[in-house]
């Protein structure tokens, strides 16, 4: 029978068994650091190398459709005419709708007037009508309609204005017809075309809306 006899002291064990978990712990922090070291080298590979050369390959790339761009026949021409192009829309929205000016005669006119020149003077907002009649007291009818009819907007139609002032007006006659000569101010908001404008003449309405067409009270 054979009996073995643990001759160490307590102290020796525990010595023995420090000097395992330091050299287990020394083993594992040189994998550890190992590792890391790998981890950082790789990433400053990735950084340093391959993020470069994507850079590189994008700048090469950005040169070269630049310069086709540049090669490209009458560019300054192309990027004026879409610039202007681009400006359309807001132009379209201030410019006035002058062609309401013939409905809003056809309005206020009796059917026996007739108009031979319609002048429209955009910058002034002043117009001239030049135009014959039957009778003076025909065209004193038209002339009374011009001074009495009011207008207001779609939006707000209980506030009514006075489409034209300052007046004017020349009268000649024969014996088979009478002649007259009109000038006024406008209110350029009569000609707005993102307005809708309702004309009032005694118990006869207009409207500029295209589906509305002339309505009667």
């Amino acid at each position: 029978m054979f009996i073995q006899f643990n001759l160490l002291p307590d102290v020796k064990r525990e010595y023995v068994k420090a000097r395992r978990a330091k050299r287990l712990v020394m083993t594992i922090s040189f994998v550890l650091s190992t590792g890391s070291l790998v981890l950082v080298l790789i990433m400053f590979s990735i950084v340093q190398v391959g993020q470069k050369g994507h850079i590189n390959r994008l700048t090469k790339d950005i040169q070269s459709m630049s310069n086709n761009i540049k090669q490209t026949q009458d560019l300054e021409k192309m990027l004026s005419v879409q610039n202007q192009l681009s400006l359309l829309p807001g132009l379209h929205a201030t410019k006035p709708e002058t062609s309401r000016i013939f409905d809003y005669l056809s309005f206020v006119s009796p059917k026996d007037v007739k108009f031979d020149s319609v002048e429209y003077f955009g910058l002034t907002t002043g117009m001239s009508l030049k135009g014959s009649a039957d009778s003076l007291a025909t065209i004193e009818k038209f002339i009374a309609n011009v001074r009495s009819v009011t207008y207001a907007t779609a939006n707000d139609p209980a506030t009514s204005k006075l489409p034209y002032t300052n007046i004017d007006v020349q009268l000649s006659a024969d014996n088979k017809s009478a002649n007259f000569s009109l000038t006024f101010t406008f209110d350029p908001l009569i000609f707005d075309n993102t307005k809708e404008i309702i004309m009032q003449l005694g118990d006869q309405a207009m409207t500029t809306d295209p589906l509305a067409g002339e309505a009667q009270q």
